[in-house]
């Protein structure tokens, strides 16, 4: 048994010297292989000459692989008793060792099949706006193009769907979301002269086309451009998906009009395209004798057609209802948003005193857009009171509050905004000058009772803590503090508090002390005179300790210490 390494940490072998042959042979891991006698001997421990070096200061080392253990054998051959023959092997033996032996041959026959098998990403999307789907192709080398569709027919369940005979497989990106070539003449092509043989992992991916019964597929060259399209309807201010194309970045704008007319019927003559050149910038495409390439135009593209024209070709682009609904398009997002129970009169008028505050963020352009229920989700039920609100992510959070309080029943600032993630952690909204950009389209918001934050203000988690119990910590109550406050008005404000929870603790604002918490643990001790933000620094969901007090606090300066003695 020999170990490498050093006392720290290594790695332990075995070199066995077999009885039918007279060979050592090393068993390391998964690999055996043989050995010769100087192999044996560097085992031996010591220093060793190193033949590699040059240096007068480094001819020597020690060596790191160490015999551990050794196994001896008597000298007299006939008295040592040779391994075991395998017919002579316990029966439980033999079933592992043929429990391996089939293991180890159907990862041979395993490998044997990866090396004439072609594994590729494929997708299939039935319509644009529809989610993408992803499988993994597995289909060999030898098999045609034309049978490779089959297998990705049969793959997304596409039977009785959509007939085999209208879908094809193409080349496909999907980092760049484009289609880069189709395979016209190439049916009975094989697949691995087709994918250039079987690799570990393959620069592009496949994607499964289905046509309509009337339509016919068009050709892709190499080098063109993918068109998602998407028809605007000034009407309702609607923006819907069509359809993905593919052509080429020679063609002019006019083209494209007169292949939009024979795609999908907008007509050539009156339709406006307008393409979103950078991330929500969208242009107008006014010159019909210019290329898409003149124009910008790459890999996969959003084009935008409005079939019918505005009549107001005079005006600037930014200044038509065109760019209007394509510009609110674009800033967009729906948010799925759970309400509390509707609140009855009694309860509303209880949380109208309870602390309200008023808004006075002055609205910019953006905010004047407001949250459209257009889109709630009205098959809900009135008990779980979940809807889905389509908004302009420009918008503040207070302006969004705002408009949300008449769905709530309650005014903006007598509820509060938590967003939810998906692992269930939730956490307060409290920027109200912010933009709802912070969350991403479908986020999920809670809405909760409860007088909102103002400006500077955070709310704390107080912990009660009993030094001589043995639960010594509980949670005793959520406050609110604001930047300024001294500990003193907190210890004032902590008895409104509880009884606003309902708590049944009652405490005496001069006979406690407010205490930092670190994790479980009870440290320093903050004085009356502090002001949070100040001399403290507080955050959402900082937490402290409230310890109850035999007598008057005694502690007015950092310099005092205060030492707890247990009898």
């Amino acid at each position: 048994m020999v170990h490498s390494g050093s006392a720290v940490g290594g790695h332990y072998y075995a070199y066995i010297k077999s009885f039918d042959t007279g060979k050592w042979y090393s068993f390391n891991d998964q690999t055996v292989s043989a050995i010769t006698q100087e192999d044996i001997h560097k085992t031996f421990g010591g220093t060793q000459r190193s033949s590699m070096s040059y240096s007068a200061y480094s001819t020597y080392y020690t060596s790191s692989a160490n015999a551990y253990m050794l196994m001896y054998r008597q000298v007299d051959k006939k008295r040592n008793v040779n391994g075991l023959p395998r017919d002579e092997l316990p029966e439980h033996v033999n079933r592992l060792v043929k429990l391996i032996e089939e293991q180890e041959e159907e990862g041979r026959r395993q490998l044997e099949l990866d090396r004439t098998v072609c594994k590729i990403k494929v997708y299939y999307r039935q319509k644009l706006g529809v989610p993408i789907m992803e499988k993994r192709l597995e289909v060999n080398k030898d098999k045609t193009l034309k049978e490779a569709v089959a297998v990705a027919h049969k793959l997304f369940a596409l039977e009785g769907v959509v007939p085999i005979e209208r879908c094809r497989l193409v080349k496909y990106d999907d980092f760049y979301e484009s289609l880069e070539r189709s395979y016209e003449g190439m049916e009975d092509t094989s697949m691995g002269q087709l994918l250039g043989g079987v690799r570990q992992a393959y620069l592009y991916d496949l994607l499964l086309e289905a046509r309509e019964e009337e339509d016919v597929f068009d050709a892709y060259a190499p080098s063109g451009c993918t068109l998602k399209v998407f028809e605007v309807v000034l009407k309702g201010g609607v923006v819907r998906p069509v359809n993905v194309i593919h052509t080429s970045l020679n063609i002019t704008v006019g083209d494209l009009q007169k292949l939009l007319e024979r795609k999908f019927k907008f007509p050539a003559a009156t339709s406006r395209i307008a393409m979103e050149k950078y991330y929500l910038d969208h242009a107008l495409l006014s010159n019909p004798m210019s290329s898409l390439k003149m124009e910008g135009f790459y890999r996969c593209n959003k084009v935008y057609v409005e079939p019918h024209g505005e009549g107001q070709k005079a005006v600037l682009f930014s200044q038509t209802k065109f760019f209007s609904v394509l510009d609110g398009y674009a800033h967009s997002i729906n948010l799925q948003i759970t309400l509390p129970p509707m609140q009855t009169e009694k309860e509303a008028a209880a949380a109208a005193t309870d602390g309200g505050v008023k808004l006075n963020n002055s609205p910019s352009a953006a905010d004047e857009k407001t949250a459209s229920k257009e889109d709630a989700d009205k098959d809900k039920t009135p008990a779980d009171r979940t809807i889905t609100l389509k908004v302009d992510k420009r918008m503040t959070v207070a302006t969004f509050k705002e408009q949300l309080s008449k769905t709530v029943g309650a005014p903006a600032e007598n509820f509060k905004l938590y967003r939810t993630y998906p692992n269930g952690q939730e956490f307060e909204v409290t920027r109200l000058t912010n933009t709802l950009s912070q969350f991403n389209s479908n986020a999920k918001i809670v809405v909760r009772m409860g007088r909102a934050l103002r400006v500077g203000e955070v709310r704390i988690k107080l912990f009660l803590l009993k030094i001589n119990d043995s639960e010594y910590s509980k949670h005793l109550v959520d406050s609110v503090v604001s930047k300024g406050m001294t500990v003193g008005a907190l210890k004032n404000q902590l008895v409104d508090d509880l009884k606003t929870a309902g708590s049944t603790v009652t405490i005496d604002p001069t006979r406690i002390r407010v205490r930092k918490k670190t994790w479980k643990e009870p440290r320093t001790i903050l004085l009356d005179n502090q002001k949070f933000d100040l001399d403290i620094i507080v955050y959402p969901g900082w937490e402290s300790y409230v310890q109850e007090l035999d007598k008057e606090e005694e502690l007015t300066s950092s310099a005092d210490t205060a030492i707890f003695v247990r009898h």
